[in-house]
């Protein structure tokens, strides 16, 4: 059994067919066909059956699958950090990032952390807040950039940054005359998103809490702030959204406007309690934090990176 035999496995599991592997391989189609029977051979079971569509996995196909795939992808990533030493890369920072920074204030920070640190290898996994917390606990990842959570066992808090919503439309849109949106004037507009779990003080408005109840029929329920804004230069409807995302947006005709009463969401970085504060860590949270404060100065965005502001 070879890491290549596995690899080939993986590939034919993945891709459902011995030409695609081949192809993906860069190998002959009777090389992966040979790889796939001596590993049948050194396991001693069929892995496969031929279909008219193509291989099906056998049960013990499917059962040593789960297995393979966790094992090789382990070793891939022994290999590449074998290959960096050898390339005389410097560390490894394994990073998750919230999607909508990733694309705005991610690029701005690794800059600036390259600057001190230029033969540090990032890894970036654009991830959501659950599956953030779940690389943290099974230390697939050095550290996360997520959403502002309660204190965790064996998860350090250290506070990044607040925003506040704003309304976004399109541009022609009649509210954009106005300078703020207020909760009074969502009462008949079609939001898009799932703002109850994002609000906190939703109950102290009267007005916000039916203009987040009335469309609830004509919503669009969407969680990531990429397709909101999407939905919203589609012109389907308007939204709350958080501002980060707004300037790559602004060119397909989507606008801001600040909104009352203000509603806010936090964001930290989330490390494991066991890790070891290495320089590189601790430089990346840096530049990361200075990138925000850039971005957010250089499209007047309402984002506070100081605890006391």
């Amino acid at each position: 059994m070879t890491l290549r035999q596995l690899q080939a496995f993986v590939h034919v599991m993945r891709l459902g067919a011995i030409v695609a592997t081949a192809e993906a391989m860069g190998l002959t189609q009777s090389g992966v066909s040979r790889m796939i029977s001596e590993l049948e051979r050194g396991v001693g079971f069929k892995l496969f059956v031929r279909s008219g569509r193509g291989l099906k996995p056998t049960s013990e196909g499917l059962r040593f699958f789960k297995e393979v795939e966790r094992s090789v992808t382990e070793m891939e990533g022994l290999r590449r950090v074998a290959e960096e030493i050898r390339l005389g890369f410097g560390q490894r920072l394994r990073v998750s990032v919230l999607p909508t920074m990733s694309a705005t204030v991610l690029p701005l920070a690794l800059r600036r952390f390259h600057e001190t640190f230029p033969n540090t290898a990032v890894e970036v996994d654009t991830a959501t807040y659950d599956s953030a917390l779940i690389a943290l606990e099974e230390d697939r990842i050095d550290l996360a950039v997520t959403f502002h959570i309660p204190g965790m066992d064996g998860i350090d808090i250290e506070w990044l940054a607040e925003a506040d919503y704003v309304f976004a439309a399109p541009r022609d849109h009649p509210l954009m005359e106005k300078e703020r949106v207020r909760a009074g004037d969502l009462v008949e507009e079609r939001l898009i998103g799932d703002m109850a779990g994002r609000i906190q003080d939703v109950q102290e408005s009267d007005d916000l809490r039916r203009s987040l109840e009335a469309p609830t029929r004509r919503r669009i329920w969407c969680h990531t702030s990429a397709t909101r804004y999407a939905m919203i230069a589609g012109g389907l409807a308007t939204s709350l959204a958080e501002p980060f995302s707004a300037p790559l947006w602004s060119h397909a005709g989507v606008a801001i406007r600040p909104f009352e009463p203000r509603l806010s969401i936090r964001y930290c970085f989330a490390v494991p309690s066991t890790e070891q504060r290495s320089q590189e860590s601790v430089a990346f949270r840096r530049a990361f934090r200075a990138a925000i404060a850039a971005f957010a100065a250089e499209h007047d965005l309402p984002i506070r990176t100081d605890p006391a502001g």
